[in-house]
């Protein structure tokens, strides 16, 4: 019998993958992304200033400023979970899934409305940000009810992985998917060539 949240997981992987390759895309306004979110990362690093410097939040305010919300580094880390999946799926339990595909959703609604964004920064030439300019492209490509979902996921999600990073066998599989990234940072860089 199949899981639920594994199938689901795989469609939130395959939608992420898709606005990766609309990023990517030659007509995609790039630079303009690039600054809103820089913007955004900055601005969230400023409001969660307090949190940063209290030892036992400062590992998940890092986390999300990195990897999370880090730019176009998500491609290669969705590719890692995606290699990864396998040993997932046959060995956590569905709601660990469920919950896992969520935080993929999370991320492609924010990468549907920062892509929106940005469109509206090209199309009046915004070069830079302060926050009277962000909040007029924030408002001229949001809807409510994507929105809404966005925060939902925020507020939920800081709760139930909380608790999932706590099993034991998921703590292992997210760092199983880290390691290929490192490993794969590593090779680029020739450290491990000696030892292929």
């Amino acid at each position: 019998m199949g899981k639920p949240g594994a199938e689901r997981l795989y469609q939130m992987l395959a939608r992420n993958h898709a606005l990766a390759g609309e990023i990517q895309a030659s007509g995609f306004p790039l630079p303009r992304f690039e600054i809103l979110q820089q913007w955004q990362r900055n601005r969230i690093a400023t409001s969660f200033e307090d949190l940063i410097r209290q030892e036992g939040y400062r590992p998940a305010v890092v986390f999300f400023l990195s990897e999370i919300y880090g730019g176009l580094d998500f491609r290669e880390r969705d590719q890692d979970m995606g290699k990864v999946m396998p040993v997932m799926t046959r060995f956590l339990p569905d709601h660990a899934l469920f919950t896992m595909s969520e935080a993929f959703e999370l991320q492609a609604i924010s990468l549907e409305f920062d892509m929106g964004m940005a469109g509206y920064m090209e199309q009046e030439k915004i070069d830079s940000l302060d926050m009277a300019r962000y909040c007029e492209v924030y408002r001229a490509r949001s809807e409510k009810a994507g929105r809404e979902r966005q925060i939902l996921l925020i507020r939920k999600l800081g709760y139930d992985l909380d608790k999932l990073v706590g099993k034991p066998l998921v703590n292992y599989l997210v760092r199983l998917g880290s390691g290929l990234r490192w490993k794969k940072c590593l090779q680029e860089r020739r450290i491990l060539s000696d030892f292929s």
